[in-house]
């Protein structure tokens, strides 16, 4: 068969079905059950997939991931996410990544879905199908849980040199945080004092406070927050991300607010948080601080960790509050982060969006 030249290919949209698993990762091989866990696991629907094809072989593929919403004042707006987005490069330059992009945008708004957003550095390539692009949007904070001595410097300080070599061989992300995480541990530090109550919670119990207590705190910061569900987080689990949630209660035993806590080798990251506008930001993040000191050092079987991190949009005005707290005991990071993101309705601003690290998380 003769190669048809561009203008002459008909590329066909299609709704991706099951059967289809071992095409989509033979064109983009991130493994069968990414596949399945993305697009057809029940925790996370409505979920889907569209496949671009040319003489039936799938050239390009889109795909929305359900189950995140947002709240904004108490009301919920369903939302989607972008992943797995591919189009081979001999198809490009043909309106294919559009075709795909329109088809599941219609798609969502079938769901009512209100946004569909996504981390990426494909920036531009969005920008040109509708979507608002974002650059340089997100810092991340090291913070020292305090007792610095309590690890040797000797090894501390020898982790760190390994881990600056290996970053400038992999420019990893994940390298580039396991330094932040081990400078900030060598930081001279006392642990926070707080009078506030640290309880963990189930997953269900945290989807509950969390709808509760930001129904209120975003009556004074008018924005969008991800309401954190025990689906997500138990489908995220499923994916080896496992959390750790917790509630905060004040002297009285009311709730006050509630944060997810990750622990990784050198650090333990903050990956979801909210607290009431009764409680000071100031208050809230001592109260985190002095739990994780501890919680650092109660399971012998595991290393002990001197530092936590977290990531803030430094655009959005809520976030611009957290970065005034600990301001002479951490390590910022450069500004990094490029984000996509289309409404159903008017155009949404990165400012409006309140984008915790559990946001990004896959």
């Amino acid at each position: 068969m003769t190669t048809k030249s561009k203008e002459q290919r008909l590329v066909n949209i299609e709704l991706a079905e099951p059967r289809d698993l071992q095409a989509l990762d033979n064109l983009n091989p991130v493994g069968l059950t990414t596949w399945q866990s993305e697009f057809w696991n029940k925790k996370m629907q409505p979920s889907f997939v569209f496949t671009a094809r040319d003489f039936n072989r799938i050239t390009g593929v889109e795909g929305y991931i359900g189950g995140y919403n947002l709240i904004r004042q108490g009301r919920s707006f369903p939302s989607h996410r972008s992943e797995r987005t591919l189009v081979l490069p001999e198809m490009r330059g043909m309106g294919v990544f559009k075709k795909l992009i329109d088809a599941c945008h219609n798609e969502s708004l079938n769901h009512n879905s209100s946004f569909c957003w996504g981390a990426t550095s494909a920036v531009k390539p969005f920008e040109r199908v509708g979507f608002k692009g974002f650059t340089k949007w997100r810092k991340y904070h090291f913070i020292p849980l305090g007792d610095t001595f309590y690890h040797s410097w000797f090894k501390s300080g020898s982790a760190v040199f390994k881990t600056l070599w290996r970053l400038k061989q992999t420019r990893s992300f994940h390298d580039f945080l396991d330094l932040g995480g081990l400078m900030a541990g060598l930081i001279p530090s006392k642990k926070s004092k707080s009078n506030l109550e640290v309880r963990k919670v189930k997953f269900e119990q945290y989807e509950l406070l969390a709808k509760k207590v930001l129904s209120v705190n975003q009556r004074k910061h008018d924005d969008f927050a991800l309401h954190v569900t025990a689906n997500l987080l138990f489908w995220l689990k499923e994916k080896g991300i496992d959390n750790t949630c917790f509630e905060i209660m004040d002297e009285k035993d009311t709730p006050v607010g509630g944060f997810i806590i990750r622990r990784t080798k050198h650090f333990f990251i903050m990956q979801d948080w909210f607290h009431s506008d009764s409680c000071s930001s100031q208050k809230f993040f001592h109260a985190v601080r002095k739990s994780l000191f501890t919680l650092s050092k109660t399971k012998k079987s595991e290393k002990p960790l001197n530092t936590m991190i977290y990531a803030l949009n430094t655009t959005n005005g809520y976030h611009q509050q957290l970065s005034k707290i600990f301001p002479l005991l951490r390590i910022d990071s450069p500004l990094v982060g490029s984000f996509v993101i289309k409404s159903a309705a008017k155009s949404a601003e990165i400012t409006q969006l309140r984008i915790n690290p559990i946001w990004l998380d896959l």
